[in-house]
Protein backbone atom coordinates (compact mmCIF):
# COMPACT_ATOMS: atom_id res chain seq x y z
CA UNK A 1 0.00 0.00 0.00
CA UNK A 2 3.12 2.35 0.97
CA UNK A 3 4.35 2.44 -2.59
CA UNK A 4 0.96 3.29 -3.93
CA UNK A 5 -0.57 5.75 -1.09
CA UNK A 6 2.32 6.61 0.79
CA UNK A 7 0.62 9.74 2.92
CA UNK A 8 -2.13 8.05 3.97
CA UNK A 9 -0.31 4.40 4.69
CA UNK A 10 1.79 7.05 6.92
CA UNK A 11 -0.82 8.83 8.52
CA UNK A 12 -2.67 5.46 9.39
CA UNK A 13 0.25 3.81 10.53
CA UNK A 14 0.65 6.37 13.13
CA UNK A 15 -2.71 7.16 13.82
CA UNK A 16 -3.46 3.44 14.46
CA UNK A 17 -0.26 3.24 17.00
CA UNK A 18 -1.40 6.33 18.49
CA UNK A 19 -4.77 4.54 19.49
CA UNK A 20 -3.82 1.08 20.11
CA UNK A 21 -0.75 2.42 22.23
CA UNK A 22 -3.71 4.15 24.59
CA UNK A 23 -5.84 1.06 24.32
CA UNK A 24 -2.75 -1.27 25.31
CA UNK A 25 -2.93 1.21 28.62
CA UNK A 26 -6.20 -0.65 29.42
CA UNK A 27 -5.35 -3.85 28.39
CA UNK A 28 -1.90 -4.23 29.98
CA UNK A 29 -3.75 -5.69 33.40
CA UNK A 30 -5.01 -8.97 31.74
CA UNK A 31 -3.01 -11.65 29.62
CA UNK A 32 -5.26 -12.29 26.61
CA UNK A 33 -6.16 -8.79 25.47
CA UNK A 34 -2.84 -7.66 26.16
CA UNK A 35 -1.25 -10.16 24.01
CA UNK A 36 -3.73 -9.16 21.24
CA UNK A 37 -3.20 -5.96 21.70
CA UNK A 38 0.42 -6.18 21.28
CA UNK A 39 -0.16 -8.13 18.24
CA UNK A 40 -2.16 -5.11 16.98
CA UNK A 41 0.54 -2.80 17.68
CA UNK A 42 3.73 -5.17 16.25
CA UNK A 43 1.31 -5.28 12.86
CA UNK A 44 1.25 -1.31 12.84
CA UNK A 45 5.03 -0.84 13.68
CA UNK A 46 6.32 -3.34 11.17
CA UNK A 47 3.93 -1.36 8.83
CA UNK A 48 5.78 1.89 9.27
CA UNK A 49 9.07 0.49 7.97
CA UNK A 50 8.29 0.05 4.48
CA UNK A 51 6.39 3.49 4.27
CA UNK A 52 9.59 5.44 6.15
CA UNK A 53 11.93 3.30 3.57
CA UNK A 54 9.87 4.65 0.68
CA UNK A 55 9.69 8.33 1.85
CA UNK A 56 12.86 8.69 2.39
CA UNK A 57 13.59 7.35 -0.31
CA UNK A 58 11.62 9.27 -2.75
CA UNK A 59 13.22 12.41 -1.16
CA UNK A 60 17.03 11.46 -1.26
CA UNK A 61 16.65 10.38 -4.78
CA UNK A 62 20.27 11.37 -5.30
CA UNK A 63 21.57 8.87 -2.76
CA UNK A 64 19.37 6.56 -1.84
CA UNK A 65 21.88 4.03 -0.29
CA UNK A 66 23.00 7.02 1.93
CA UNK A 67 19.51 7.65 2.65
CA UNK A 68 18.42 4.20 3.33
CA UNK A 69 20.96 3.83 6.23
CA UNK A 70 20.47 6.86 7.75
CA UNK A 71 16.95 5.76 7.80
CA UNK A 72 17.60 2.87 9.37
CA UNK A 73 20.42 4.57 12.02
CA UNK A 74 17.30 6.63 13.08
CA UNK A 75 15.49 3.87 13.54
CA UNK A 76 17.72 2.58 15.97
CA UNK A 77 18.02 6.15 17.73
CA UNK A 78 14.41 5.99 18.10
CA UNK A 79 14.33 2.57 19.32
CA UNK A 80 16.83 3.78 22.13
CA UNK A 81 14.58 7.03 22.54
CA UNK A 82 11.59 4.82 23.23
CA UNK A 83 13.02 2.97 25.52
CA UNK A 84 14.17 5.78 27.73
CA UNK A 85 11.33 7.89 27.67
CA UNK A 86 9.55 4.54 28.40
CA UNK A 87 11.87 4.32 31.54
CA UNK A 88 11.62 7.95 32.21
CA UNK A 89 7.88 7.42 32.72
CA UNK A 90 8.49 4.77 35.42
CA UNK A 91 11.41 6.18 37.38
CA UNK A 92 9.22 9.28 37.92
CA UNK A 93 6.71 6.81 39.35
CA UNK A 94 4.23 6.92 36.78
CA UNK A 95 3.44 3.23 36.78
CA UNK A 96 3.53 0.63 34.04
CA UNK A 97 0.48 1.52 32.56
CA UNK A 98 1.29 4.80 31.87
CA UNK A 99 4.72 3.59 29.60
CA UNK A 100 1.93 3.05 26.80
CA UNK A 101 0.81 7.29 26.95
CA UNK A 102 3.89 8.10 26.31
CA UNK A 103 4.05 5.71 23.38
CA UNK A 104 0.63 6.94 21.97
CA UNK A 105 2.04 10.63 22.61
CA UNK A 106 5.28 9.83 20.61
CA UNK A 107 2.82 8.32 18.00
CA UNK A 108 0.87 11.38 17.82
CA UNK A 109 4.31 13.71 17.79
CA UNK A 110 5.60 11.49 14.27
CA UNK A 111 2.04 12.10 13.09
CA UNK A 112 2.24 15.99 13.43
CA UNK A 113 6.10 15.36 12.10
CA UNK A 114 4.80 13.69 9.01
CA UNK A 115 1.50 15.79 8.46
CA UNK A 116 4.49 18.86 8.63
CA UNK A 117 6.61 17.34 6.17
CA UNK A 118 3.72 16.42 3.42
CA UNK A 119 2.56 19.83 3.75
CA UNK A 120 5.84 21.56 3.26
CA UNK A 121 7.17 19.19 0.37
CA UNK A 122 3.61 18.88 -1.47
CA UNK A 123 1.91 15.47 -2.00
CA UNK A 124 4.52 12.55 -1.38
CA UNK A 125 2.36 9.61 -2.67
CA UNK A 126 3.78 7.92 -5.57
CA UNK A 127 2.49 7.30 -9.14
CA UNK A 128 1.07 3.64 -8.88
CA UNK A 129 2.88 1.00 -9.45
CA UNK A 130 4.01 -1.12 -12.13
CA UNK A 131 4.33 -4.69 -11.79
Amino acid sequence: MADRRLSSTLIGVFVSMAVISTVLSWTSTALIPTEITLFLWAVAAFAAVPALQINVVTFGKAAPNLVSTLNIGAFNVGNALGAWVGGSVIAHGLGLTSVPLAAATLAVLALLITLITFRQTGNPDLAPATH
